[in-house]
Order: C-alpha cells, then sequence, then structure tokens
C-alpha cells in the first residue's frame, strides 16, 4: 500500500542573465552585486578577524558600473532558477517547556530534534529537487536547428550557429522540444578537495558552517550538488548528508537568497550544451522549467510522520497550515493512511535571446544586449532616485499616513486596469480614518476607542511571567467574596511569584552580561602590551567571577521560592481555586519603520491564509502497474522510471505532465492563480524579488534638556519637541554622533498589515459608530490591500544605541549528541580558561547570546574624549547614508546613489535620501527670513529634509506601573498598600445635585455623611453638624477633604471645577440609572493611586571599550531621567480624572514613616472655576514625572514595598465607570479603572438621602422625640437598627404620598428623610382633595 501524494505549490521565479548591459544610463540602472560568501574567518577568536556577523553588506554599485564584471561572465550567464519554500516549512515552533515543545512538533509531524526552552526547532525539508527542463524554439517551428553560440578556446564566438546531433547531452527531442531533466541533492555535503577543479562553486553550491569542524577550518565544505538526472548516482551513494531545515544554515536569508542556496532552493541553468561538434550556448530559444521536490527519507516528511492522539490527515494538514485539498472529501481527510509531500511549481515561456549578428559578421563584434527584456529592478531605481518613495513612522499605519500627506490626489498607484482605485480616493478615505484609527501621540476623542488597539503596534511586549487570579474573579456568574484568610494567602502568592519572576528576568541579564565579558575579552585580548593585556584579562575574570557568583545565587533561590509558592498553592484555602494569569508585560519602543510605496511584494499572495494543496492516491501495485484511472498520455523518455525511486515516480509524472500540458495549451489545471498571482509565466519581465534592505544612518543626539513634553497648539496632541530658541545646528550636537546600520527583511506580511490592522479596527469599533457605511468600509480595505507598499522595521537601531549589535557570530558553547555542553574548539576553551569559565558556565542559549557587546569592533565617529557612544535613551535625528533594496537575486536598487555631472563640474556626488515622515517622527520646523524650514542639526538652504527626528524613548523594557492605594492604617501608624483584587479602593464618594447646586458626601461604606450647598459661598451642612464629620470620615484623605471644604469659597471652586468637567465626560452608563442614587446626581469616587515607571532589567551599561577616554563620560544610564507623564485628558470623554491633590511633600511612600496626606488646598484639574486664584490649577502635561528605578529581589525588601517606594502618590476625584489614563509615548498608555465588584458594592451600599420643603401642611406635626433621633452614626439599612417612626404625615400634591417621619435635629428645625431600602408605608394613586389645602 503506498502514500497518498499531496501536492504542495510553489512559486518559481527565474533571473536572466546576460552579458554586461551597453546602456548609456548607468545611473538609471539597478546594480548587480557580486556574489559574495560569509566571512567565516570571522568565526575565529582572534582579535583580527572576529566580527559581530559573518555576513558582510553587500558593496553598493559603483556609480559608473550596473554589474560586478564577474557576474556577467561567460561562465555566469544564464538563467538563475529559484523557488520559494512552501511556508510549512519556513514556521518552527518553540515555548518555555521542553515537554511542550516536543509535543506541538509530535503534532506537526516534525522528525526528532533536540528541544530546548526558548529555541524554535523546523521540520526538515525537501533534499530532492527533480527540474524538467523544455527548449523550444520562438517561432515554433520544429524542422529548423537550434540557435546556439559556439565556445572557441574557452570563449564564445560572437557567430550564431546550429546545434546538430541533438540528445547527445543528454536533451531529448520530442517532436520539437528539447527535454531534459536534472537532480539537485539539497543536502549533500561536500569538502573543497572532493570538488572538482573546473566547477564553479559559487553558482553550483552554498556555503555552509560545519558544526564537525573547528572555527579556523570553517569555509572549506558547501552545500548542495547537481546533476544531469542521468548521471545522477542514486541514492545508494556514499556521499554525505546532512539533516537540512531552513535554519541550519544560521543565515536568515538562507532560503531565499539566491546566490547563498544555489543546488539547495535553487538551480543555476549556464543554457550549455554539448554536440558532436562541441560545446555552447543556446540563445534564441523559449525555456520552460517545472520542479519538483520530495523527501529523501520519507521518515522526515512531516505529512508521513505517524499520528499523534488520534490525529487525521486534515488534523495534520491543518496543524501545518495547508488547506482542505480540492479533490478530496472530508471522508477521505478522516482518515488515518500516510501521506507524502511533493512540493512543485514552474515557470513557463521564458524567452532566452541573444540578438547575435549574422554568421558573417566579423567575429570582432560584441553581442549586443536584448532590449526587449525590461528590467523590474531598473524601473524602481529609476522611480526611487525620482521621488524618494520612503516614509518613516513609529509602525507601518504611521508611515503610510506620513507618505500619503504628500502623494497628489492624481499620482498613479500601479494598481491593475480593472481594479483602477485613484490615490486620490485611497488618500481621501484612509486620511479620513486617520483620526478615527491612529494618533500615535495618545490623544483620543469621542470616536478613538480602537487606538489602544493600534497603538501597541508602536511597542513590543515583553514576557513578565506569571500570576494568579482567583477563578471566580473572572467569572460574573460567581459573586462570590473569598474571606480574608483567602485574600492575604493570594497576596503572598504573588508577592512570591512576582519576586520569581524578577528573578527569571535578573538571570537571563546576568547570562547576557556573562557571555559580554567573554566576548569583549575575545575581541580585545590581544590589542595592546603585555602590561594591557594582563589588566585586561585580570579585570574580565572579576568581572566574569562576580556574575558566576550571583548566578550560582539564583540557581539556589529561585528553586527554594518555588517551593514557597507551591506550598502556598497547596494551601486548602486556594488550592483548586486558582487560575494562572500573565504579569503586566515590559515594553520597549519598536525600532522606527520603514515604508517604501510603489514596491510591490513579490511573495505569493494570501500567505497568512491556509496553503491549498491538492491530493492523488497514489498506489502501486506489485506488478509495478499505475494506480487505477492513471494513464501517461505524454510521450516521456523512461529516464524519470529509471532513475527515481519507485514510490515517487507515479506522482512526480504526473506534475510533469500537467506541467507540459499548461506550457503548451496554457490549460490552467493547477488552479493556483490566486497563489501564482499568475507568476509562473514569463511575460518579457525580467526577475524582481525584494528581498531585504541594508541600511546606514548617522544619528545625532540632541540633549533631553532640549526637549518639551506639550500639547501641539492645533490639534492638542501630546508629544516631545524640541524647544523653541534651541538651536540644534552645530555646536555641540552636531559633535554627539553615531553611526547605526542593518539588514531587515521585506516580510511576506508586510502587504496585507493595513488591511488586517484596518479590518480589526472597524470590528471593534463597531459600524454604528464609524463614519463610514459598509460599503465605503470594504472600499478603504480593498485600496489598502492593493496600495504597492512594504515595509519593515530598521532592525537593530536601538541595539546599537545600547552599544549592542545584532548578527550571526561565533560562540563558545556547542553541545555533543547528548546535549552535553562542551566547547567549540580549542582557541574557545583557552579564551574561556583565561577567566576559569567552563563550557557549563556558558552553556546557555536564546536571547542571551542573541547580541554582541561592541567592544573595540565598531568604530565610533564622534570624539571618544567627550562623547560617549552608548545612549540609554534615544532623543535626537537621524538620516540615511546608505539605503539599498537587494533582491533575491542580488540586484541592488540603492536609494542613496552616487552621480558624476562632469558637464556641469561635479564630480562624483552622493544624493542624499528625503524620506516622508510619520507623525511622531515629524521635524520640527523654524522660520528664517519668513520661511518655514526643518530644524535639523545638519541645516540645507532649500526647504527639503533629510532627517528624521526621534522623540525621546527608553532604550530598554520598561512598564508604567500604576496602582490604586488602599488605607491599611493599624492603630497609630498610617499605611498605604496597593489595592488587591478584592479590596474596595474608593475612599469616599461625591454626589453632585445640580437642581439645588448641593453635594453629598458618602464614607466608602457608603454612609451618607453630610450634603453641602455650594450656591452661599460657605458650607451648610445637612444633616449633621460639622464637627461630627470626624465619626463618619474615618479616612484621612476624605476628613480633611472636608476640613478644606469648610473654609470660604473652596466648596464653590470646588463644585464649579467638577460640574465643567462632567461636560467632557461620557455619560453614565445604563447600569447605574438602576440606581436610585441616580435620581439626584452624579457620583465622584475619591481613590488614591500611585505611579511608577519600572525597568525590567537593571540599568544598561556602556559596552564598547574604545570610547570614551575619560572615565566621567558615559557613566550616566536611564535612572538619571526624568520623565513627565501626562495625567487624565481634557478631550476624552473615555477619559474619567475630574482632578487630583499632589501629596504633601515629599510626595513619594517612605515605608519607614506614615504616609504623607494629600494637599487639599491646591485642585489640579483640566476645568478650574473661573474665580480660581491659587487653589486650582490647570493640569499640564508636565505636572508629573517619574524617574525610572529598577526593584532587586535579591534585596530583601518586598517587591510591592519597593514600588511604593518609587511611586509618586496622587489622590484624585474620578469618575467611578470611566479608566484614568497615562500618557507618556515613552510606553503604550497606561489606564487605571475601578473593578466592577468593588463599583457595585460600593454604589449597593450609598444610602439616598434628599431635602424637602418648604411644604404646607393640613395637620401639626408630631412631638418631637429625642429617644427616636436620628445620628451620624445611623444605619437605616438594618431594620432592627433603624429607629421606628413616630407616625405619619401627608404631604398635598397630585398625589399623595405618605412615609415614615425621622426627626433629627437641626439648629434649622426638623428634617424628613426617605431611605431607598424602607419601603413606602401608604401609597395614595388618587389625590385625597379634603386633606389639601390647594387645589
Amino acid at each position: 500500500m503506498g502514500s497518498t501524494g499531496v501536492y504542495v505549490p510553489m512559486l518559481v521565479n527565474a533571473y536572466l542573465n546576460y552579458d554586461r548591459r551597453q546602456d548609456d544610463n548607468v545611473a538609471d540602472q539597478a546594480y548587480l552585486a557580486p556574489l559574495t560568501t560569509p566571512n567565516f574567518k570571522s568565526l575565529q577568536l582572534t582579535s583580527d578577524f572576529i566580527q559581530h556577523d559573518i555576513f558582510d553588506d553587500l558593496p553598493s554599485g559603483p556609480y559608473l558600473s550596473s554589474a560586478d564584471i564577474y557576474r556577467v561572465s561567460p561562465g555566469r550567464t544564464g538563467i538563475y532558477v529559484h523557488w520559494v519554500l512552501p511556508k510549512l516549512y519556513r514556521n518552527g515552533i518553540t515555548g518555555s517547556a521542553t515537554a511542550d515543545i516536543q509535543a506541538r512538533a509530535a503534532q506537526a509531524g516534525f522528525s526528532s530534534a533536540v528541544a530546548e526552552p526558548g529555541q524554535p526547532i523546523f521540520p526538515q525539508v525537501p533534499t530532492r529537487w527533480v527540474i524538467m527542463r523544455r527548449i523550444m524554439r520562438p517561432d515554433g517551428n520544429t524542422n529548423a536547428g537550434w540557435p546556439v553560440q559556439r565556445y572557441n578556446n574557452g570563449s564564445l564566438l560572437t557567430r550564431q550557429d546550429n546545434m546538430d546531433g541533438a540528445g547527445s547531452g543528454g536533451d531529448v527531442d520530442t517532436g520539437g522540444v528539447l527535454t531534459q531533466f536534472f537532480m539537485i541533492e539539497g543536502d549533500s555535503v561536500r569538502s573543497i578537495t572532493n570538488v572538482p577543479p573546473e566547477e564553479d562553486l559559487e553558482v553550483t553550491s552554498a556555503p555552509l558552517i560545519d558544526f564537525d569542524l573547528p572555527p579556523i577550518q570553517q569555509g572549506q565544505t558547501f552545500l548542495g550538488q547537481r546533476w544531469k538526472l542521468t548521471d545522477w548516482p542514486g541514492e545508494s551513494d556514499t556521499r554525505t548528508h546532512i539533516p537540512l531545515t531552513v535554519h541550519r544554515a544560521a543565515n536568515p536569508y538562507f532560503s531565499d537568497y539566491q546566490p547563498q542556496n544555489s543546488s539547495v532552493f535553487s538551480f543555476f541553468d549556464d543554457m550549455s550544451f554539448v554536440d558532436s561538434v562541441g560545446t555552447g550556448k543556446f540563445c534564441n530559444v523559449n525555456v520552460s522549467y517545472t520542479i519538483v521536490g520530495f523527501h529523501a527519507d520519507a521518515r522526515t516528511d512531516p505529512l508521513h510522520a505517524a499520528f499523534v492522539d488520534g490525529q487525521t490527515k486534515f488534523d495534520r494538514l491543518t496543524t501545518l497550515g495547508l488547506g482542505p485539498t480540492n479533490n478530496s472529501t472530508r471522508t477521505d481527510l478522516d482518515r488515518h493512511d500516510t501521506m507524502r509531500t511533493f512540493c512543485y511549481g514552474s515557470m513557463y515561456n521564458i524567452s532566452w535571446e541573444r540578438a547575435l549578428p549574422d554568421k558573417d559578421d566579423s567575429n570582432t563584434v560584441p553581442p549586443t544586449w536584448q532590449r526587449n527584456i525590461t528590467f523590474p529592478a531598473d524601473e524602481v531605481q529609476t522611480e526611487f532616485l525620482k521621488s524618494h518613495p520612503v516614509a518613516v513612522g513609529t509602525n507601518a499605519l504611521d508611515a503610510l499616513f506620513g507618505w500619503l500627506r504628500t502623494i497628489p490626489d492624481d499620482v498613479d498607484t500601479g494598481l491593475p486596469p480593472q481594479d483602477v482605485v485613484s490615490a486620490g480616493l485611497i488618500k481621501k478615505n484612509l486620511l479620513k480614518l486617520q483620526t478615527l484609527l491612529l494618533d500615535l501621540n495618545d490623544n483620543l476623542d469621542a470616536q478613538l476607542q480602537a487606538e489602544d488597539m493600534l497603538a501597541m503596534n508602536n511597542y513590543v511586549p515583553s514576557g513578565s511571567g506569571t500570576l494568579w487570579h482567583l477563578q471566580s474573579q473572572h467569572d460574573e456568574t460567581k459573586n462570590v467574596t473569598p474571606d480574608d484568610q483567602t485574600v492575604e494567602l493570594l497576596r503572598a502568592l504573588n508577592e512570591n511569584q512576582t519576586r520569581i519572576n524578577a528573578f527569571f528576568r535578573q538571570q537571563k541579564r546576568y547570562q547576557a552580561e556573562l557571555f559580554g565579558v567573554w566576548w569583549t575579552y575575545a575581541c580585545d585580548r590581544m590589542k595592546g602590551g603585555d602590561a594591557g593585556n594582563a589588566e585586561r584579562r585580570q579585570k574580565a575574570s572579576e568581572a566574569a567571577g562576580k556574575l558566576k557568583q550571583k548566578l550560582w545565587v539564583l540557581s539556589n533561590t529561585i528553586p527554594q521560592l518555588q517551593n514557597t509558592v507551591e506550598g502556598i498553592k497547596n494551601n486548602p484555602a486556594l488550592k483548586d481555586q486558582l487560575k494562572e494569569g500573565a504579569e503586566v508585560p515590559f515594553y520597549l519602543q519598536r525600532d522606527p519603520t520603514i515604508l517604501i510605496a510603489g514596491l510591490r511584494s513579490a511573495w505569493p499572495a494570501n500567505t497568512d491564509a491556509p496553503l491549498a494543496v491538492r491530493s492523488i492516491s497514489n498506489t502501486t501495485s506489485s506488478s509495478g502497474t499505475h494506480s487505477p484511472g492513471y494513464t501517461c498520455t505524454w510521450n516521456f523518455p523512461n529516464t524519470l522510471r529509471n532513475y527515481l525511486p519507485s514510490d515517487v515516480v507515479e506522482s512526480t509524472e504526473r506534475i510533469f505532465l500537467e506541467s507540459c500540458m499548461n506550457w503548451t495549451d496554457d490549460l490552467h489545471t493547477l488552479d493556483h492563480d490566486l497563489y501564482y498571482k499568475s507568476g509562473d509565466r514569463f511575460t518579457g519581465s525580467n526577475g524582481w524579488f525584494p528581498l531585504f534592505i541594508e541600511w546606514e544612518a548617522e544619528y545625532y543626539l540632541v540633549p533631553f534638556d532640549n526637549w518639551i513634553f506639550s500639547e501641539a497648539a492645533a490639534s492638542g496632541v501630546v508629544g516631545y519637541h524640541i524647544k523653541n530658541g534651541v538651536d540644534v545646528a552645530g555646536g555641540t550636537i552636531t559633535g554627539d554622533v553615531r553611526t547605526v546600520t542593518g539588514r531587515c527583511p521585506i516580510i511576506p506580511q508586510a502587504s496585507s498589515v493595513l488591511a488586517t490592522t484596518l479590518q480589526q479596527a472597524f470590528d471593534r469599533i463597531g459600524s454604528s459608530k464609524l463614519p463610514l457605511t459598509l460599503d465605503q468600509q470594504d472600499e478603504v480595505i480593498k485600496s489598502a490591500r492593493e496600495l504597492d507598499t512594504v515595509s519593515t522595521p530598521l532592525v537593530g537601531f536601538t541595539n546599537q544605541l545600547v552599544t549592542q549589535m545584532e548578527g550571526t557570530h561565533m560562540t563558545p558553547v556547542i553541545y555533543d549528541s547528548n546535549g552535553k555542553p562542551q566547547f567549540i574548539d580549542s582557541s574557545a576553551s583557552a579564551v574561556s580558561g583565561e577567566l576559569s569559565l567552563s563550557a557549563t558556565d556558558l552553556a546557555f542559549g536564546g536571547t542571551e547570546i542573541d547580541t554582541t557587546p561592541f567592544a573595540s569592533l565598531v568604530s565610533i565617529p564622534a570624539d571618544r574624549r567627550v562623547y560617549s557612544p552608548f545612549k540609554p535613551c534615544t532623543h535626537g535625528q537621524f538620516r540615511f547614508i546608505k539605503f539599498n533594496i537587494i533582491d533575491k537575486f542580488g540586484q541592488i536598487v540603492q536609494g542613496i546613489k552616487t552621480t558624476c555631472d562632469l558637464s556641469h563640474g561635479r564630480g562624483a556626488t552622493q544624493m542624499p535620501l528625503f524620506p516622508c515622515l510619520g507623525e511622531a517622527y515629524s521635524v520640527d520646523s523654524i522660520t528664517v527670513n519668513g520661511v518655514d524650514k526643518a530644524k535639523t542639526v545638519v541645516p540645507r538652504d532649500d526647504q527639503l529634509c533629510e532627517f528624521v527626528q526621534l522623540p525621546p524613548s527608553i532604550n530598554q523594557n520598561a512598564r508604567i506601573n500604576a496602582d490604586f492605594l488602599v488605607d491599611h492604617s493599624t492603630g497609630l501608624v498610617n499605611e498605604l498598600r496597593p489595592a488587591s483584587d478584592w479590596d474596595n479602593p474608593v475612599r469616599g464618594w461625591l454626589v453632585l445635585n445640580y437642581a439645588n447646586a448641593s453635594m453629598q458626601v458618602f464614607g466608602s461604606d457608603g454612609v451618607f455623611i453630610g450634603e453641602f450647598q455650594a450656591l452661599t459661598g460657605t458650607p451648610i451642612s445637612k444633616p449633621f453638624p460639622t464637627d461630627q464629620f470626624g465619626i463618619n470620615s474615618p479616612d484621612p484623605f476624605l476628613a480633611k477633604l472636608l476640613r478644606q471644604i469648610e473654609s470660604p469659597g473652596s466648596l464653590r471652586l470646588l463644585f464649579s471645577s467638577l460640574s465643567n468637567t462632567v461636560a467632557t465626560i461620557q455619560a453614565n452608563p445604563s447600569s447605574y440609572s438602576e440606581s436610585m442614587l441616580s435620581i439626584f446626581g452624579r457620583p465622584l469616587a475619591l481613590v488614591s493611586f500611585g505611579v511608577s515607571l519600572e525597568l525590567a532589567d537593571p540599568p544598561l551599561k556602556n559596552q564598547c571599550t574604545i570610547a570614551p577616554t575619560d572615565p566621567n563620560v558615559g557613566t550616566t544610564d536611564v535612572t538619571s531621567y526624568q520623565f513627565p507623564v501626562k495625567v487624565g485628558d481634557k478631550d476624552n470623554v473615555f477619559d474619567g480624572l475630574y482632578g487630583y491633590f499632589q501629596n504633601e511633600a515629599p510626595g513619594k511612600y517612605n515605608p519607614s514613616s506614615p504616609y504623607i496626606l494629600p494637599d487639599t488646598r491646591t485642585f489640579y484639574t483640566y476645568h478650574p472655576s473661573d474665580a480660581a486664584g491659587t487653589t486650582h490649577q490647570l493640569i499640564t502635561p508636565a505636572a508629573l514625572t517619574l524617574k525610572p528605578y529598577y526593584p532587586d529581589p535579591t534585596s530583601g525588601t518586598l517587591m510591592s514595598i519597593q514600588r511604593l517606594a518609587a511611586s509618586t502618590i496622587l489622590s484624585a476625584i474620578v469618575d467611578p465607570f470611566t479608566p484614568i489614563h497615562l500618557y507618556s509615548t515613552l510606553l503604550p498608555i497606561k489606564t487605571l479603572s475601578i473593578p466592577r465588584s468593588a463599583l457595585d458594592a460600593g454604589l449597593n451600599q450609598i444610602a439616598t438621602f434628599f431635602r424637602t420643603g418648604p411644604i404646607l401642611l393640613d395637620e401639626p406635626l408630631p412631638a418631637y422625640d429625642e429617644g427616636r433621633r436620628v445620628g451620624q452614626d445611623y444605619r437605616l439599612d438594618d431594620e432592627s437598627k433603624a429607629p421606628t417612626s413616630n407616625g405619619m404625615i401627608g404631604v398635598p400634591g397630585v398625589s399623595y404620598y405618605t412615609f415614615p417621619l425621622y426627626t433629627m435635629l437641626l439648629p434649622l428645625g426638623c428634617l424628613s428623610l426617605l431611605h431607598t431600602r424602607c419601603p413606602l408605608l401608604r401609597l395614595s394613586l388618587e389625590p385625597d382633595r379634603g386633606n389639601c389645602p390647594y387645589e
């Protein structure tokens, strides 16, 4: 019984490499880069060779040349064919636990691999690729000779000839079509000593890092080998093969960059032939290729691997991101029989033409360039020099909007004619949504509910660890309040868990520092005299020893603390009630994102969707006959059956047969046009597949004290700007310069990010709140999807500012087959031994060794006596000095190109790049002689700007903490602590009654304290005298506020300010209307909260050893900064801040002394009273500043206490239904909301009172009874404690109501009160006119 063949489509690209082009305008042409190999010498542990990355940047093209001369030599001209590996081989599996990784790998059918936490594992790729090449005359004449160009003494003749003796070189002439098969062994490994001297390894094989060889011998091993199928020795040969994955070559572009994967995932066809006369090259022919790939060892095929846990074929396909087959029923997919993967793709009718002179012409005439083929790379190069279509923003959307604002409405978008949507319409629709969907400076208004989601794209989150909750806490159906013991246990559990989280982060940091010490020493150990080397060794050894000691302590402390956590979790009060959650993550500002307009992604369409595949039941009987229904109607030679393994012959033949039908009859039986985007037909356009960008920039630091955190006058958007009057040009600013460089991929998902984000935003906001109809929404999404744009972040920008480099670099430790660490070679062992480091000491991987310190390897252009290369925070401007787009075949489009104009007296000149800028990165302007110009560190005479302005951001992971604080006072000691999930953070309630300009005050438990009239200028307390406030105000904050209200004018100003704010806050939710309190006014909550800026790790330090020479330069870190944070938002109806009081000096929590009460004399608000003087202050964006801090888990102080000690404490009046927002632009918006459980409990406890009168009664009041007086310690919600009524009175009116009368002693007499929990004793629906003195 055979296996079901599953056909997985691939996109195939081809690049036609001819002789050097002779076009005159070379400046407008893309540059074909030379073939390069990794710099394997940089893996050696010597100061002369070691480097941060073994892959050097490709050289920019000289301004008088369009191709490297060696790329167009006769032996390298031909057709380069590359196939895009399907995504099932690109997706890896990773996790935090080995068992989890292995289980998921088994589900996906990955072959056995060592699973390490944090390290991705990938499936093995197909290693056998059968290529069918079919050559046909362009005129279709089957009787004419084959046009060729012959070799003569190693050089190609310029005359054209005919090939005779067709077939002698392996090409089979079948009816005027030359058919040839080739075999690629992608996993074949060869030493350079086994390669024939005549073979050009740079085009026939790929460079490989051989883990079995020491670094000094790297560069002598090559991967991949090709044969004509008739020459292939088959699988029985004793050649060396290795398990091959996309990750194996340690090159992120290995599977896609053709010059470095020849004969692995690509095929070079030099278009040569051999006949009875000699050798030569074909010319003026049409060529088609079809590629079929399969696994040489079926056990490595993820579709063939054994199913686990009852998996079906459908389950395995879905796990690998493959869609249901289009010719299989679900019944077939529910079966458990095995499958085989066959990857296939084609490129048809490639026009290989070389317009040669006639054979009688002189042999000295050089071949001319074939101009019938277009070069898209040249078109992009021309457009770049003309329009500079680059935008820079905090994310792809910000960059896109920056570009859209600069284009005219009638610009051509390059869309297909059948789907033309004018750029004007795209611009109109998307800019209409900018205020709705994306405001990168954190300004919200009534229609910006989706902004939080989109603004998160500006930041990269990092895991912070686990946090524990009670299961009932997240289940609204279980409104259960835990007892005090459970709450205290949960608090203790999370206190310990938070320490564990911090310990794990600290452990990773110490490991990274230990690797950094080793790397820096390896780079610098032999630079300097003997005395300098000895001193360097001593310092490095001491640093390594301290880090080893710290790691040893952590290795013992963490298990002990984990045991403590497990003990608390197993406490009967918590067991089976816990739910694991995540601690609030830390964030890092994303590297600037670049967007290139007019550059269409060449990746297959719909890469995010399941890839549609087909299957054919492939069963071969013992007699060798084909499966039922299969008939090969094409005149195939017996080549396939004679040379291929029997279990793949039929499936391979089927694909080649379909390919021949497609090629001749244009029958789209493959049915993958959506995937191919019609890319399987050669249309006269040479290959162009943008793959990655190599860039270099100059970064100038603008000192932090030159920036101001403020609101823009026109939009109210808050952000950083360079202060007015500050001249950033010249002086010390231009001297503090750094060069940053990097390589970033053009990822397949980039083209659909915009459309996906818009769809998510539409869904989240809801159609009812959008300014667009459903049809308009569809139109916008369609427009966005069709925009020819690609985007990618400038990877490594931030890391280099903190003196860290990314790249594929030397590491000292590898693991043997048993997983035991060992040094990679004797030199690694020697260097490590000098620092007393063993292989076990350095046996860690993952992010700890992703980057390497600068050490002495990176040149610093700034004066190292004055400036430090280490930048703990970003705040400056940068400009590109190199911007190269490289495609998969090595074509380079240079965004910054060197030109020469001798006719105007200009020699070699570099043309600057003028990018469009997103709102957050826009450069401030300055007016010079009435003309607005960009305020840049290097000014220009015109109004163009080549700089990008980067506002302040923190260059390491951090987060803004915001916690409600509750009073945990005991005895004479006042103590605050963060509110737990079950604490009520409300310290008092205020209810505004606009009908009579009064304010009612309630305690945190809902007990009524009093009512205060605001219009008279002095408070009139009812029903209790002011000297009894303290009895009902146990909270110190509330008590102090009430004392402040007693001062003349304070209440009137406060009431006015709160009333002004009400109009800017969203309406109370409908659920509040069920409360009796809603009849009388709007409730406000009194709360206290602490705000802090926490670092995930200790402050970063300088890792560059060549600068500065002055030990006092560069010693500052991020903790020396004070960052402003805006509290609340005046124009945001979704922000609930009415105002706040600052705590009296020092304003920080001090665990060794009672906490400081708020200063209620000054109220900070966005809506101060018109009559306010010094008692009310307008909130400014920079009113609150935070200093970053790092809580050390080894200090012995509780993490929560350290957090409070670093917090700025504010006491505020807030809307209980609406969150408070904290804006910094450094980090995502932080929100703080009163928990729903606390909110419901607080509102339900509030007793509702209202005043009545004056009224006329038709009967006297009952006599006053002192024993029945209701005092300030009333409990009307408890019938057993409430005083009994002393009679009923009738109230005249339209309806006659009676209610219990409670007498309260007041200076002005008696007052009747109604409590919501006391039922009406009698209610007459009709008026009793006999008892009413007035009609």
